[in-house]
């Protein structure tokens, strides 16, 4: 009897998880088709650019300030569409099964002190349309050891792993209510702010980028647009509009081109700044596909 029973329970479990997933599929695509139609954010998916293949590479003239000393470096920012599983978070190669069109964000920075650099690699991850948030993977390195952070956003709920080596910190997991603007975002959020010329009220977690634990906490901001104005960066002269995070939070702002792609000129971040230094379309990812920025081998 014992072992007809343990078999049956074989049996039965796996299709009673097999049920539980597939209403999670339905729940999990509809979240977001919905948040997607009712959001604000448009305007920069609809660009025809993004389907030419390639990903926008732009390269940065950095400054942070670690251990109370400015930093120079150069911060590059990548942005793709590709398709994504809304289900299991990960890359696909078509629009199939639970696939949706999306944006994928890098920021790839390397930032030298006097023993060693800090590393740090922050993804994030929006609906095409809509730009509406699916995760964030953060994750930075030095000497004394590695953190990262990691969010997911869905129908049951927004999860934050933050994984530490201070002491003190170690591992933790929260839960966050309600689906706010990653501040790591802004940076493309910004670009459909300023194409459509109108602020907008908005709610964001404070930034996350750091070697430490990040408790997480959302406040209510203003992506306010300013009058525009010609900025000067190595790359040239440009005619943008300032968009402003109008906040409790550190100074933050972003100068954002006129006129389609609408990349972001220059930026600042809290303590950190940028200015552009070049732009490239290219896909990143293949061997043949060099840059015009770097030689081989010497990506910043």
């Amino acid at each position: 009897m014992m072992r007809r029973c343990l078999l049956l329970s074989a049996i039965v479990l796996p299709v009673i998880a097999l049920v539980g997933c597939h209403n999670l599929d339905e729940s999990t695509i509809s979240f977001f088709q919905e948040r997607s139609v009712r959001s604000p954010y448009h305007t920069l998916g609809e660009l025809d650019v993004w389907d030419d293949g390639l990903a926008e590479l732009c390269y940065y003239e950095a400054e942070d300030v670690i251990y109370d000393v400015k930093r120079e470096y150069t911060s590059v920012h990548i942005l793709v569409k590709q398709h994504m599983d809304l289900v299991t978070g990960v890359k696909t190669n078509d629009g199939s099964g639970n696939a949706v069109e999306s944006f994928k964000f890098n920021i790839a920075e390397e930032v030298p002190t006097e023993n060693y650099n800090y590393r740090y690699m922050t993804s994030v991850y929006l609906t095409r349309m809509g730009l509406v948030p699916i995760k964030l993977a953060l994750s930075s390195q030095e000497w004394c050891g590695t953190s990262s952070k990691y969010i997911r956003f869905g129908p049951i709920g927004t999860t934050y792993e933050s994984r530490s080596y201070f002491p003190g910190e170690g591992d933790r997991d929260w839960h966050i209510d309600g689906l706010p603007l990653l501040y790591e975002s802004l940076f493309v959020v910004a670009r459909d702010v300023a194409a459509e010329g109108e602020s907008r009220d908005i709610k964001v977690l404070s930034p996350l980028r750091s070697t430490k634990e990040v408790k997480p906490r959302v406040q209510r901001a203003t992506l306010t647009v300013r009058d525009g104005r010609t900025v000067f960066t190595p790359a040239g002269e440009f005619e943008v509009v300032r968009v402003e995070l109008t906040w409790g939070g550190q100074l933050t702002y972003f100068d954002v081109e006129s006129r389609p792609p609408y990349r972001i000129i220059a930026y600042r971040a809290g303590g950190q700044q940028g200015r552009l230094t070049f732009a490239e379309r290219r896909s990143y990812w293949r061997q043949d596909a060099g840059s015009a920025f770097y030689r081989s081998g010497e990506a910043p």
